[in-house]
């Protein structure tokens, strides 16, 4: 069982899973499929993750 205060650290098992790994995907998956549009997978995995993040 995680404490309070690991909550709040950048690596927070919710971050890795919400923000982090699906960012990832979503940037190789686009490399390996169009590579072109990598520049635009990075700019929606942000903005997906900073909602994420947010959210928590």
């Amino acid at each position: 069982m995680s404490s309070p205060a690991d909550n709040h650290s950048f690596f927070a098992r919710h971050y890795i899973d919400y923000v982090y790994a699906p960012g990832l995907l979503l940037i190789v998956g686009t490399l390996i499929v169009k590579k072109e549009w990598a520049p635009w997978a990075v700019l929606v995995a942000v903005a997906f993750g900073f909602y994420n993040f947010m959210a928590f």
